[in-house]
């Protein structure tokens, strides 16, 4: 999982940095109409990413002789939910990840020289086994 935080991070440093958020763009349709694509925006509102070249788009009407492009909205909407949220999850949950491991290996040390008949035998065996440790090593 290191490893894949590691490129998790250098993606974002890379990235556009601040909170990002989707909203409309509107483009001139045909017809007169006015229609709804999706763009992300970086946090000083300039345009990031947009829907209007996308093969997903699917337009629904909506009021006003407007159209709105429903997919390409909620894949906006999941790209800006994973950039902003998603980095400090997956450090979060490596940290404790790392807490959990580190407490059980103690665990184990700790039990591990007991006699079998004065240890928890089964907690040590599935302590063992989250550690990928044979039961009698």
């Amino acid at each position: 999982m290191t490893a894949k935080l590691e490129e998790l991070d250098a993606l974002v440093k890379a990235a556009t940095p601040g909170k990002w958020f989707d909203d409309n763009l509107r483009v001139d349709g045909s017809n007169g109409r006015n229609d709804f694509y999706t763009a992300i925006y970086g946090p000083s509102g300039q345009i990031l990413a947009d829907t209007l070249n996308s093969t997903c788009v699917r337009l629904e009407g909506g009021d006003e002789g407007r159209s709105y492009d429903v997919v390409g909205k909620a894949n906006a909407a999941l790209i800006v939910w994973l950039v902003n949220n998603a980095p400090a999850m997956l450090r979060a949950q490596a940290e404790e990840n790392a807490r959990l491991l580190e407490a059980l290996t103690l665990l184990v040390a700790d039990v591990a020289d007991y006699a079998a008949w004065q240890r928890p035998c089964h907690a040590l065996d599935v302590a063992r086994a989250a550690l990928g440790s044979p039961p009698d090593a």
